[in-house]
């Protein structure tokens, strides 16, 4: 048989610095960041669903199609996305309790698409 040994000394030594680093990075973010300003969704002013709106955890988008420009097939969709304090369900007439932004007003809460038309 061969004489075996070990090939890999500075691939360990690599890999364990590698480990050791990636403990510190996360241990920096966990401690000094706020992994919940990465992970909550921004409406339409910038402002963080759940963190700056406690009561208005969700995020949802107003859209509103331009119906001229389907004809031409240059479809125009503008939409705006608002934080909610539930997810509405589909094809209802009740008003979207959501925080305004700058662009909304409180009729476009009321407001809602029928999604059978799509």
């Amino acid at each position: 048989m061969k004489d075996r040994r070990c090939t890999d000394i500075l691939f360990t030594i690599l890999f364990l610095a590698f480990v050791g680093v990636y403990g510190w990075v996360c241990n920096q973010g966990f401690t000094n960041g706020d992994p919940e300003r990465l992970l909550s969704p921004v409406d339409f002013d910038g402002k963080l669903c759940g963190v700056d709106y406690p009561e208005h955890p969700f995020l949802y988008f107003l859209i509103n199609v331009d119906q001229k420009t389907i004809v031409t097939g240059n479809v125009d969709i503008e939409y705006k996305a608002i934080c909610v304090s539930e997810c509405p369900a589909t094809n209802t007439t009740e008003p979207i309790d959501c925080k305004l932004i700058t662009e909304l007003t409180e009729a476009s809460c009321a407001s809602r698409i029928n999604m059978t038309n799509y």
